[in-house]
């Protein structure tokens, strides 16, 4: 397993409530977020580092995997971020491992940006 950093910022000029990181599941990948539920508030301005483990199950096949996160505060959702895994059996057990997280990212970085009523 590997663990990277997802950073949620808000990037409007209001409070948001109940902050959500939201992974899509992939085929052969656990995704784990570590110690984070809902924030319940995340100022203007502010961000929150998020850990995420990740592991190739062992029904993972060889290959670059993409995973695609969002994080969402009621309606309003930031822009969906992807990263890529590089999966590889491993010849001495055969047990699929993640060989190389985050081919061009090492940490995602969330902006949600809650708009006025217009």
């Amino acid at each position: 397993s590997t663990d990277i950093s997802v950073t949620l910022r808000n990037g409007g000029d209001e409070a948001l409530s109940d902050v959500q990181l939201e992974i899509q599941e992939v085929s052969g990948i656990s995704t784990q977020i570590r110690s984070f539920g809902t924030i319940e508030k995340l100022e203007a301005g502010e961000s929150r580092n998020i850990p995420v483990e990740i592991t190739a199950r062992a029904d993972a096949g060889s290959g670059i995997k993409e995973i695609f996160m969002r994080a969402k505060s009621g309606d309003i959702q930031g822009e969906e971020k992807t990263i890529k895994v590089n999966v590889e059996k491993s010849g001495s057990s055969g047990i699929a491992g993640i060989g190389m997280v985050v081919l061009a990212i090492v940490a995602l970085v969330f902006i949600i940006r809650k708009f006025g009523r217009r």
